[in-house]
């Protein structure tokens, strides 16, 4: 009997769990909100086969002394989290980074249009008190209208340049500049 229970597929409990982001983590422990996933070796043990470091370990260049397997819920997490960072690169890449540029080119381009709506109306003003005050309102507009696009242009532009940086610290981005 004893035989028997030694030959059995070794099973790990693991336990699928949100972290206070929101994103999902895999762990031995269980957590409040969490699922059960029951995880075992696909070929069991392979004593040939050489320890996958933590990636503490890994990063620090540890060698045999230093190696630490890894456990099956660090690597679904590593798994889980360079999924995460792939999806995240490809939304920046083909929607975050377009998108914030075009915004910057509408902003732009809507501003230009307002101007020149500001200046047309210069040539509707008559040459008396009552135009000298109007074309003095149109100054007021005109570089009230000069500030808040200016505002905004950076506020677009500095939304692309961070969503930018994102993308090409993941790897990505490549095209753009």
């Amino acid at each position: 009997m004893t035989a028997l229970l030694l030959a059995a597929p070794a099973m790990a409990q693991i336990y699928k769990c949100p972290d206070a982001s929101g994103r999902t983590v895999i762990q031995q422990v269980p957590c409040m909100g969490g699922k059960t996933m029951n995880v075992r070796p696909a070929s069991g043990h392979d004593p040939a086969r050489a320890p996958v470091l933590a990636p503490a370990d890994a990063a620090a260049g540890g060698g045999a002394a230093a190696a630490k397997p890894m456990t099956e819920a660090e690597r679904i997490n590593a798994r889980t989290e360079a999924s995460q960072r792939d999806r995240r690169r490809d939304e920046l890449e083909h929607r975050g980074v377009p998108s914030a540029d075009a915004a910057v080119g509408a902003t732009r381009r809507n501003c230009r249009a307002e101007m020149a709506r500001l200046e047309s109306e210069r040539g509707t003003a008559n040459n008396n008190l009552a135009g000298a005050t109007f074309l003095q309102s149109l100054a007021t507009q005109e570089q009230a209208l000069q500030t808040r696009c200016a505002a905004e242009e950076r506020t677009r532009r500095d939304d692309y340049q961070r969503l930018l940086a994102e993308c090409k610290a993941l790897g990505g981005c490549k095209n753009f500049h």
